[in-house]
């Protein structure tokens, strides 16, 4: 290696170093802000730990940039200062829950930024760090397929409510039928979950009370969802 050369990979490896050092630092606090922000929003533990994964996989993406020996381009570039920004937290936790039935409006999650934050952000702020994370944390590359999601799902909250082997059977056995019949494309796997378990453990008849008030409840979904996606379960099984 000529001179020239060692001047020009030195500097590059030392700032790989400095950002890990960074990342490791910026981490523990990173994780503690979502938790304070995920509080003041009402969000359950599950859509806390979906954002703190979220801000692991840019930090990720900052220590893999600081070791790459041609820069990334301006738009694949995440400034290593964004992690410690409460707009990246926030943005963490608006992405986290957008697409679930614990999704929160942008205006909502700022108000919850402010309150954890000493200076002052925007809406505007906000919405261009959503936008720009958007674009790391929503991969174009292939996704788990639905059935493996509701399969997930439903074997999960099955054991978090205490049911039987039966339940879960019958369930995954209506979530296979749904397939087949393609109601299960276009929506969003929790809810289809829930409305699929309630109608198992409601056939099942042990459970008293209000079965898709319990499922809703454990679920963190709201009854209507559950039973939208009941009535979808029980239409399948009549095919």
């Amino acid at each position: 290696m000529t001179l020239s050369e060692e001047s020009r990979t030195k500097p590059m490896r030392q700032t790989a170093f400095q950002i890990e050092e960074y990342c490791s630092k910026v981490q523990k606090k990173a994780c503690g802000g979502i938790m304070n922000i995920g509080d003041m929003l009402s969000l359950s533990e599950d859509i806390m730990k979906c954002a703190t994964h979220h801000f692991k996989r840019l930090v990720d993406l900052v220590k893999k940039h600081a070791s790459e020996e041609v820069p990334s381009t301006t738009a694949k570039y995440l400034p290593p200062k964004h992690l410690s920004d409460q707009l990246t937290w926030a943005a963490c936790l608006y992405l986290a829950c957008k697409h679930s039935t614990q999704s929160r409006p942008l205006v909502e999650v700022l108000k919850a930024c402010k309150h954890n934050s000493s200076k002052e952000v925007t809406k505007k702020q906000l919405g261009k760090r959503v936008l720009h994370l958007s674009y790391f944390l929503d991969p174009a590359g292939p996704k788990e397929p639905t059935m493996s999601k509701v399969v997930s799902y439903i074997t999960q909250y099955a054991n978090k409510m205490g049911c039987k082997e039966a339940v879960v059977q019958n369930a995954c056995s209506t979530a296979s039928t749904m397939e087949q019949l393609g109601l299960l494309d276009g929506s969003n796997p929790l809810s289809i979950a829930s409305g699929i378990l309630c109608v198992a453990i409601s056939d099942e008849g042990t459970m008293g009370g209000d079965v898709g008030q319990c499922v809703a409840s454990a679920m963190h979904v709201s009854s209507k969802t559950v039973e939208k996606f009941a009535n979808k379960a029980r239409s399948s099984q009549l095919n």
